[in-house]
């Protein structure tokens, strides 16, 4: 089982996490395991790996490791979910819910990974977003904004072609249970386990007293017409990335895709210890680092 390791490395490594990731392609290595680096990666120098086409990559890795943050693990999953390969991730960011494990962990949790067999594999739940001519997909979060800060938009919701309500924010998140640990979270949202199957819709600094969030099943498809913002046109950002325009009167469709992102996880990791470490849950106020 996994033979065939690619690794997906952030921008801009440090001297520290440089060194991190050659010994763990060393170790990898003496596991017999070949290891591939796509051939327009900046850490083209990483010694151990053979240079391949982001095609090949996504063809011949039968594990995905990223090492970097939430953000390098986001773009890797846009980049290569239709190759329906595993991820795990490797922490060298902050937070880091999907690139759970520790720099102190990594060598016991990939020796047990590759060598034991101890991990649990979980499907998480993609969102697709279908607007104009594109058909975008994000782990995530989908976010409609007015392009503005502290600038209101005005907008319609519909779920499942019932109409909900019509109201002025800053913005509309529908994030997945996955994403409820992302930017859904700062804007107010529920923490939501990643089994659950919703679709977590959250308004950003609406106008209205009585706004709050609103969780449906993610089997339902939600509609969001953009009537009015400040700009000439309301913006789209998935997970965070590039913010793509849509025109007044236009709507957003949005639904759960058919397909799932498989993610790796040491037997030891589950959602609340991850909870507790990353949200400081159990920790004494008088306790000092």
């Amino acid at each position: 089982m996994f033979k065939n390791i690619g690794l997906v490395i952030k921008g801009n490594l440090s001297l520290k996490n440089s060194r991190v990731i050659e010994e763990l392609v060393g170790l990898i290595k003496t596991k017999s395991r070949n290891v591939y680096l796509e051939n327009s990666s900046t850490s083209s120098s990483i010694k151990g790996v053979e240079l391949i086409s982001q095609e090949l990559f996504g063809k011949k890795s039968e594990l995905i490791i990223v090492l970097g943050g939430d953000g390098t693990f986001l773009r890797a999953a846009k980049k290569y979910y239709k190759n329906s390969k595993p991820f795990i991730g490797v922490n060298l960011g902050r937070v880091g819910f999907l690139t759970d494990i520790s720099l102190r962990n990594l060598k016991k949790d990939i020796s047990d990974v590759l060598d034991k067999k101890k991990f649990t594999e979980e499907k998480r739940d993609l969102i697709q977003a279908n607007f104009g001519n594109s058909k975008e997909v994000a782990l995530n979060e989908v976010v409609i904004h007015s392009g503005s800060y502290a600038q209101l938009m005005r907008y319609k919701l519909s779920i499942d072609n019932t109409f909900i309500y019509e109201q002025r924010s800053d913005g509309l998140i529908v994030a997945t249970s996955t994403g409820s640990t992302a930017y859904a979270l700062s804007a107010g949202g529920p923490i939501i386990h990643p089994d659950l199957k919703i679709f977590n819709i959250i308004p950003m600094f609406s106008q209205s007293l009585s706004s709050r969030p609103l969780i449906c099943s993610n089997t339902s498809t939600i509609e969001v017409e953009i009537i009015s913002g400040p700009r000439a046109q309301g913006f789209v950002s998935l997970d965070g990335q590039e913010d793509l325009p849509l025109a007044f009167g236009k709507t957003i469709e949005i639904k759960k895709l058919s397909r799932t992102l498989k993610i790796i996880r040491p037997i030891n990791n589950d959602f609340f210890s991850a909870c507790r470490e990353k949200l400081g849950w159990s920790i004494d106020i008088n306790h000092k680092k």
